[in-house]
């Protein structure tokens, strides 16, 4: 189920590389990628010290966070404000 979900997916990056617009609405690959997530998330649990896992979870988000707001700050300032 989870292979044809995703070669949907493909089909649709492919396609969108010729036609515009084909993968303007991508949420159908939502629940597969949450579902894909708490496997690894599981797993990572599993196998890694839970002492160690909780800080680089943390710094990963906050590192995360950080780029994104940096890079929609300067797109905003060069792109749309010029």
């Amino acid at each position: 189920l989870f292979a044809a979900w995703f070669a949907v997916f493909g089909l649709f990056f492919l396609a969108g590389t010729r036609i515009d617009m084909v993968d303007k609405e991508m949420w159908f690959v939502l629940p597969a990628l949450a579902i894909c997530a708490g496997i690894a998330c599981d797993t990572l649990l599993r196998r890694l010290p839970r002492y160690r896992l909780g800080p680089a979870a943390v710094s990963l988000y906050l590192g995360h966070l950080t780029w994104a707001a940096a890079v929609l700050w300067l797109f905003r300032i060069m792109v749309v404000r010029h």
